[in-house]
């Protein structure tokens, strides 16, 4: 029986008391009805992390951690992270390579889900993966995102972004044989990369990068001059067709070194009517 100073017998019976927050009902046998917690919530986290610098067209590691900074611990987590797309038509692939992936994790589409166990306060997880990066005038971005069967109410740090920034290999030239390949589709296209998924769109021509600059291209009417960046990292062409009035510029490519091959990845502007953008590879023997 709980006992209230200054009540007579009849309110001790009929009237509630509330001690220490909880609420007591006095009834003829003394039960008692105790207040509902609110919802479990939990504040989770993530952080994608990547290198300064990545280099191109080479499997560089990522790697993803989810933190829990609540005092209480999570339900099971679902991690995603997004890679940047192609512009293929009809059909739509990640731009680049993905790699190396932990075995909570499954890509399907441009996405990788990874199911993760959940997180005790204050805990951490990690999971990585490799990502090979092409020459691409499209931004190579990231994002990591994650979400938890248990609420989570401050969503402001529940995704990280990365932007890679490229790096590239030198590769003097002072005269060499060269090949060079280009592929036929959408003005969209922004990576020799995209043209590698459609092999049957490419075609190929030989030519010479003499020492004086000029190119020796093989073909009645058609000259050609190139150059590369002080850093010998990137290789420039001009193309010109002579027309009965002299000269007359056709194409220009400007492209960058890639790790591991002898070869230059860009973009090549045509100037025929109408005038294109197509991809282009030039590799050296």
């Amino acid at each position: 029986t709980t006992m209230i100073s200054g009540l007579s017998p009849a309110h001790r019976l009929s009237r509630p008391a509330v001690l220490a927050g909880v609420a007591i009902a006095l009834s003829g046998f003394g039960s008692a009805t105790f207040a509902a917690r609110a919802p479990a919530s939990v504040d989770l986290s993530v952080r994608l992390e990547a290198p300064a610098t990545v280099p191109v067209a080479q499997a560089t590691t990522y790697t993803v951690t989810v933190s829990n900074l609540s005092r209480q611990s999570s339900g099971p987590i679902t991690a995603q992270v997004s890679f940047p797309l192609t512009h293929t038509s009809p059909q739509i692939y990640i731009l680049g390579t993905v790699s190396g992936l932990d075995p909570r994790c499954t890509v399907s589409g441009n996405r990788m889900t990874c199911q993760l166990a959940g997180l005790a306060r204050n805990g951490s997880t990690t999971f990585t993966y490799s990502y090979t990066a092409p020459v691409s005038t499209r931004p190579l971005q990231m994002t990591a995102t994650i979400s938890s069967t248990t609420a989570d109410p401050a969503m402001g740090n529940n995704s990280a972004t990365v932007l890679p920034t490229l790096a590239y290999p030198s590769r003097p030239i002072t005269e060499s044989a060269i090949n060079a390949r280009h592929c036929t589709g959408s003005a969209a296209l922004s990576s020799f990369f995209e043209c590698l998924l459609f092999p049957s769109s490419l075609s190929s021509f030989a030519a010479v990068l003499k020492a004086d600059q000029s190119i020796e291209l093989g073909q009645p009417g058609y000259s050609g001059s190139w150059s590369q960046n002080a850093a010998k990292t990137s290789l420039s062409m001009v193309i010109y067709e002579d027309q009965g009035q002299g000269p007359v510029q056709v194409m220009s490519f400007s492209g960058w070194a890639l790790n591991g091959s002898s070869c230059f990845h860009g973009l090549s502007t045509h100037t025929q009517d109408p005038a294109y953008v197509s991809p282009y590879e030039v590799c050296l023997p």
